[in-house]
């Protein structure tokens, strides 16, 4: 007998004004997966997707967000800048058991074609990022071995003559095994990366689940970790924009005199589960960076923007996460989530708050599923003010934004709509890019084959 077919196509289709001038977008976005199970030969699925984007770039504005009237804000420094996209992507995989034997392949390739174009600075650049990769793991008595391998490709050019050309490689092999010790778990585990530009790492990593009773556990994990530079880290070209009325000066550019970040990172903490209808974690966390690399103003002048992507020589960040999830009835829950962070970094000398790490966070939502197949959301976010040091002191006020939205299903299509910022806040999350106010979304989702 055949085994089962599922296939699942869905697409969308976007387009806005934009807040400021010169934001306006509009995308198109196809995914679709079909899948075939074949019984004793296991089972295959194939993954596409497209997407197609077109948008302006408006720039930097400096105006002061206590002079925003509706209309300064929206003035943009580069109206004449334009970013079009092109996307694909297709995974190949497969699931079979052998002998009780789970193994699980995937094979994927991706694509992009980005292009940046401003009249204004005679800047026309495209770059072309792509990814081929493999990966396959086996479950063998309370353990999982795998390889994974990764062939990394970054073209660009600049005003139409090819300008870069580069290739690289990460080859993975890793294993973890679960050792189930009555009311304690622990999951030790190591993989090895070897990457073709920056050599070899081992990063262990170890996880311990102990369960203090049927509804309160204690878990905790510790292990390193590797992160090369990006493609677009090391080079992306140089842009440059004029000073105006409306923003500074300033430029963008890669860096290939990065390092890779490695890090050491641990965290500890508790899980009450009522049933499912309520559930509490607090978690501790602490993280230690070498060399990691963050996007800068390096300009030491309160008049030119230079932003380039940077190694920080040291850096940490440490933080508490809480978070309570009550159902109150099957129609009705809400979810409360607080985030404390404390991330600072070093180069010499004392230790100093990283730029856009607000200390504090605050989400909730409640969600009803009303009469007539309605599902409403009422969302609420918190950030807290942010203060930093770069050559001078930089601060962003913190804000509150409330969000509703509205859902219904309609045979194979789903219609919504959605006011972000009911309370047409003025705010920024980056310094000279300002946020929209009051905003109103609405549509239809069709699904063309479930």
């Amino acid at each position: 007998m055949p085994g089962k077919a599922n296939v699942f196509i869905t697409g969308n289709r976007s387009f806005s004004d934009g807040f400021m001038e010169n934001s306006d977008y509009e995308l198109t976005n196809v995914t679709s997966k079909i899948g075939y199970d074949f019984n004793k030969y296991g089972e295959f699925f194939l993954s596409n997707g497209f997407l197609d984007s077109e948008l302006g770039v408006p720039g930097t504005n400096n105006v002061p967000l206590s002079e925003y009237n509706n209309s300064l804000e929206r003035v943009a420094s580069t109206p004449f800048a334009e970013q079009s996209e092109n996307a694909y992507y297709t995974q190949l995989g497969h699931k079979i058991s052998v002998k009780d034997l789970p193994f699980e392949s995937n094979l994927y390739w991706d694509y992009k074609k980005k292009r940046y174009e401003d009249t204004d600075s005679f800047t026309d650049t495209t770059s072309r990022p792509q990814n081929i990769g493999f990966n396959s793991q086996v479950g063998v008595h309370n353990a999982i071995v795998g390889i994974d391998f990764r062939n990394e490709g970054f073209k660009r050019s600049d005003n139409k003559e090819e300008t870069i050309n580069k290739n690289r490689s990460n080859s993975a092999v890793f294993v973890q095994r679960t050792f189930e010790m009555q009311k304690l778990s622990l999951t030790p585990g190591v993989r090895y990366d070897y990457n073709s530009s920056y050599k070899g790492t081992t990063n262990p990593r170890i996880l311990a689940v102990y369960n203090l009773s049927k509804i309160l556990k204690l878990s905790s994990n510790i292990g390193t970790a590797f992160r090369s530079p990006t493609f677009e880290d090391l080079y992306s070209p140089l842009i440059s924009w004029p000073e105006t009325m409306w923003g500074n000066a300033g430029d963008t550019k890669g860096n290939t005199d990065l390092k890779p970040e490695k890090s050491v990172g641990a965290d500890i903490g508790t899980e009450l589960r009522l049933s499912d209808v309520f559930t509490s974690k607090i978690t501790f966390f602490y993280n230690d960076i070498k060399d990691l690399i963050e996007w800068q103003n390096i300009s030491n002048l309160s008049t030119l923007d230079t932003w380039r992507p940077v190694n920080v020589g040291k850096a940490f960040s440490r933080g508490i996460e809480f978070e309570i999830e009550n159902e109150i009835t099957k129609d009705l829950k809400h979810n409360f989530n607080y985030n404390y962070l404390e991330s600072m970094g070093r180069e010499n000398g004392t230790y100093k708050t990283l730029q856009y790490t607000p200390r504090h966070r605050i989400n909730y939502y409640a969600s009803y599923f009303a009469p007539l197949k309605i599902k409403t959301r009422l969302r609420v976010e918190y950030t807290h003010k942010q203060e930093w040091v770069n050559f001078v002191k930089y601060e962003l006020p913190g804000y509150t934004l409330v969000n509703f939205g509205i859902r219904r299903a309609v045979l194979q299509s789903e219609l919504f709509f959605s006011i972000d910022n009911i309370f047409d806040k003025r705010y920024v999350s980056r310094r000279n890019y300002p946020l929209p106010g009051r905003t109103f979304y609405g549509g239809i989702n069709l699904y063309l084959w479930d």
